[in-house]
């Protein structure tokens, strides 16, 4: 006989993914943007791959809070650098 599953354990499943290569990751970013009919600079492009180590989860926190943050001051999204962020490491 099996091993009996817990409710959750049959409910959910883990998927560790893991991190992007850079050209995957820069796509996930640009694809987005290209179909709001917006862009980001080479710079802010770099800065957001570097900073989040090309984890899909950090890659659309960031998007998220700064495609937010221009949007409400008023300037067209990701058209500069939004500046240094915290650096991530990998453990």
């Amino acid at each position: 006989m099996g091993a009996a599953r817990g409710y959750s354990e049959r409910l959910f499943q883990r998927i560790d993914i893991g991190a992007l290569d850079q050209e995957s990751a820069r796509q996930a970013v640009r694809m987005p943007l290209a179909n709001a009919n917006a862009s980001i600079s080479k710079a802010a492009l770099s800065e957001l791959i570097t900073s989040t180590l090309c984890y899909p989860y950090f890659l659309q926190e960031c998007g998220k809070h700064s495609w937010n943050w221009e949007k409400k001051s008023g300037r067209q999204p990701f058209r500069e650098c939004w500046g240094p962020a915290p650096r991530m490491t990998r453990s």
